[in-house]
């Protein structure tokens, strides 16, 4: 009896080194397909680099596709510790994020890399800080900006008078009423089949949706205009993250921050200019900008959503002010 015990100790204190060395999987959540470009083009190199950076000390896994999560419960699943990091779209969690939605505002930034710099700085600022206690943040980013697309031609001169446009949130919906059109909401994954039925005559949404969901094959006009965005994030369950050696946290927030908000911005930009190219190529396609006076016109008629904004949500004000002072020092090279 005493030999086996003998014999049980020696290979625990064998395994013991095994065991406490084992590497830590952090598993990253994203609804997004495996073949997607964003995953392909950017989280795939992302997760990489910091593997590589991280020597062991922990691996970053992306779980990819609805199966693992979807946008409509990626939070949860982070927050419940069924998955260390997460990419999400802030608009999915209602009443959570509501001074975050000043990125959804029409006619205050100029690109998705702009506008990924600035939610990251309101929330490093402390700004919008509290609606992220419950997760670490290791990005936030904006969308490009919304134009419209249209099976057919628009008078722009008069706004969007008279037909269906569908919308993707409140604020969305109000830029689509205060043009003219009447706003319908609905999934995105019907939007390609409403708009070759007739239900609706187009959309409020950014370029990289065009070519997410071929409607380049149901659109033929497509009006260029800063109307808007979508919030997205990667974060991070916060025990996660605090179990984590100190160099396992100075390697992921090397490599997370404003630096990933602001490269993730970039790529975005890039892949929205390309599917843009690629559309205006295709000859049934007429890509339309707006004149000055168009353009004046079409901020006049939306700004009041601004503003309202502002006056409706707590702190609202303070929070636009520094997101327009946030803008102007980005835009001085600050």
């Amino acid at each position: 009896m005493k030999k086996l015990l003998v014999i049980i100790a020696l290979l625990t204190i064998g395994l013991s080194p095994c065991i406490g060395n084992a590497e830590t999987v952090l598993k990253f959540a994203n609804p997004d397909s495996a073949n997607s470009a964003l995953i392909q083009r950017f989280w795939n190199p992302w997760t990489e680099g910091i593997n590589k950076a991280a020597e062991g000390e922990f691996r970053i896994e992306i779980k990819a596709g609805k199966v693992f999560s979807t946008l409509a419960n990626v939070y949860d699943r982070v927050t419940s510790n069924a998955a260390d990091i997460g990419w999400a779209l802030q608009d999915f969690m209602r009443g959570k994020f509501p001074l975050t939605t000043v990125g959804s505002l029409p006619f205050e930034v100029n690109d998705a890399e702009e506008g990924s710099v600035v939610m990251w700085r309101l929330y490093q600022k402390g700004i919008t800080a509290h609606e992220y206690a419950e997760i670490v943040p290791l990005g936030l980013f904006q969308f490009p900006q919304a134009g419209i697309h249209l099976k057919t031609p628009p008078n722009v001169s008069e706004g969007l008078k008279g037909i269906k446009i569908r919308s993707s949130g409140n604020i969305s919906s109000k830029i689509v009423v205060n043009l003219g059109a009447s706003s319908v909401s609905m999934p995105p994954h019907e939007l390609y089949q409403s708009l070759n039925r007739g239900v609706v005559q187009g959309a409020i949404t950014q370029w990289t949706a065009v070519g997410v969901f071929n409607l380049y094959e149901v659109t033929t006009h497509h009006v260029d205009a800063s109307l808007g965005s979508s919030n997205a994030m990667v974060f991070m369950n916060k025990k996660s993250f605090e179990n984590l050696s100190d160099k396992g946290k100075k390697v992921l927030m090397a490599h997370s921050g404003e630096k990933l908000s602001r490269e993730f911005g970039a790529f975005l930009d890039t892949l929205n200019a390309e599917i843009r190219e690629k559309t205006r190529a295709l000859k049934t396609h007429t890509l339309i900008t707006l004149s000055p006076s168009e353009a004046k016109l079409w901020q006049d008629r939306v700004q009041p959503i601004n503003q309202q904004w502002a006056d409706d949500t707590p702190k609202g004000a303070e929070v636009l002010a520094a997101y327009r002072q946030e803008v102007k020092r980005i835009r001085e090279g600050k």
